[in-house]
Parts: C-alpha cells; sequence; structure tokens
C-alpha cells in the first residue's frame, strides 16, 4: 500500500467520523429543542383580569366529564395539562401567524399556570360555591353565538326593517 492509498483510507476514515459525529450532534440539539420545558403563567398573570380563561374547547383525548364553557379555575390538573398541550399544538399549527401563535402560547401558559396552581393545594371560590350562588357569568359573545346561531345566520346579519326600501306593486325582486 502506497502513501496515496494510505493517506485516502485515512481521510475516508475522518469524513465518517465527522459524519457521525454531526448526526448525534444534530439528535442531540433536536433533542434539547423538543424537551424545552414549557412556559408557565405567573401568579401575576393568573390573577389578572384576562387570567382566568374561558375554555373554548374540550382536548381531543380528555375522556371525563365536558369542561367547555366553564373558566380554567374550575377544571382538574389533568384536564388543564392537556388543555395546554392542545393550545401547544395550535400555537405550531399558527407559526406562520405570529398574532395567532402568541394568543395560544399565552393560552398553553395560564393552562398550565392553573394545573400548578391547582396542583399546589389552591381551591376556587368559583367552583367551591353551589351551582345555584354561582355568578351567572356569559361566555363571550363568539363563543356563545358559535354554540348557538347557524353558519348562515352568522355570515350576513339582518337589516333593520327600517333600513329595507319597500318594493313598489309589481316591481321584480331581481331588479334591484
Amino acid at each position: 500500500m502506497g502513501a496515496s492509498e494510505t493517506t485516502i483510507a485515512l481521510l475516508t476514515r475522518i469524513a465518517v467520523a465527522v459524519e457521525r459525529s454531526a448526526a448525534a450532534l444534530e439528535r442531540m440539539e433536536h433533542r434539547s429543542v423538543t424537551k424545552a420545558p414549557k412556559e408557565v403563567a405567573s401568579e401575576r398573570d393568573l390573577d389578572s383580569q384576562y387570567g382566568d380563561e374561558l375554555v373554548r374547547f374540550n382536548p381531543r383525548d380528555w375522556t371525563g366529564e365536558p369542561l367547555k364553557g366553564r373558566f380554567m379555575s374550575e377544571c382538574t390538573p389533568d384536564f388543564l395539562d392537556l388543555l395546554a398541550a392542545g393550545h401547544d399544538y395550535f400555537c405550531q399549527k399558527n407559526a406562520t401567524d405570529e398574532k395567532k401563535a402568541g394568543y395560544e402560547r399565552r393560552s398553553a401558559a395560564r393552562a398550565r399556570g392553573w394545573a400548578k396552581r391547582m396542583r399546589a393545594g389552591w381551591k376556587s371560590a368559583r367552583a367551591e360555591a353551589p351551582e345555584s350562588e354561582r355568578a351567572e357569568v356569559k361566555p363571550p359573545r363568539d363563543v356563545a353565538q358559535a354554540e348557538s346561531e347557524p353558519e348562515a345566520k352568522r355570515a350576513a346579519p339582518e337589516e333593520p326593517s327600517s333600513a329595507r326600501r319597500q318594493r313598489e306593486p309589481g316591481e321584480d325582486e331581481g331588479a334591484w
């Protein structure tokens, strides 16, 4: 074996070792990105005016009682963990729209914050009160609307009757 053949064999072994190292490094970086701890909302955020969000959907894997329409403070920690995972999924799905992704990220952090708070022994005054004594809280217009009105009615709001032009006798509808 000549000097050039030995050099080629050595360079080939070095190239293989470099490729293996690069692949291992890439796997480690991927693992560290996916295993990064998720954000948890602060106590200040949870106690703010908007910290106790209304639950807008039941997570896909939730098998217990449906909790859609309740506040996060009224939910169980297990439900809130699944809810946070759902918001994380929608955050990734909306990655191109930073505004939507930010809302999903914030909701996920709040769900994790409420779960942490519940596991620490915090009890909700709203959840502890009997159903008859709970304050009547209406969900935001968009949630109530989505549950009660058909799609066609939401799409085109009806004009008040005073704003409509009256048809002349014999006038065809298509003439407008």
